[in-house]
């Protein structure tokens, strides 16, 4: 599922809103647009997050209320200013374009951010079990055979590991 899919009434935003205030909780389950049983899940809403839904749903009733019959009504959390979707494609390009600008950066593609926050959160201490349920995957073989890959640092303390003294 893209971020760009999620709908305000996947969610239920304003209620998930109201109850992050007092729960801290956000539910990602978009009936239709989960690949498994295992993506539809319940993770905590940082206030980064929070405060982002909030600035967004805010500029897009603004917009509709500037903009009147041209604002196209989606119901999509990612919009552009009048409303129109972003779509999946749309956000792919503009992550390449950015992604180029930065001589020093290697070539990646949207979906590499994930392989990295698997091995970040491994590498954090994170459990494969932890990093699989975060990232919806249906088993924890799934995260460590194609997401997580062992930094330097990590590789070097299993190599002086194995040093004689």
């Amino acid at each position: 599922m893209s971020v760009t899919t999620i709908k305000h009434h996947h969610q239920n935003i304003s209620k998930a809103l109201a109850d992050a205030v007092e729960k801290g909780l956000i539910s990602i389950n978009p009936a239709t647009s989960t690949k498994t049983e295992s993506s539809n899940r319940t993770l905590p809403m940082i206030p980064q997050v929070k405060k982002i839904l909030l600035e967004q749903r805010e500029r897009q009733m603004r917009n509709k209320e500037f903009l009147k019959d041209a604002y196209i009504s989606t119901d999509y959390v990612c919009t552009f200013d009048n409303g129109k979707e972003i779509t999946p494609n749309y956000l792919t390009k503009k992550f390449h374009t950015q992604i180029e600008k930065q001589n020093d950066f290697p070539q990646m593609r949207f979906h590499d951010l994930q392989h990295s926050v698997a091995s970040n959160l491994l590498n954090d201490g994170f459990t494969t079990v932890q990093v699989a349920e975060w990232l919806g995957h249906s088993s924890s073989t799934t995260t460590l055979k194609f997401y997580a890959h062992i930094d330097k640092t990590s590789k070097l303390a299993i190599a002086n590991s194995l040093q004689a003294d």
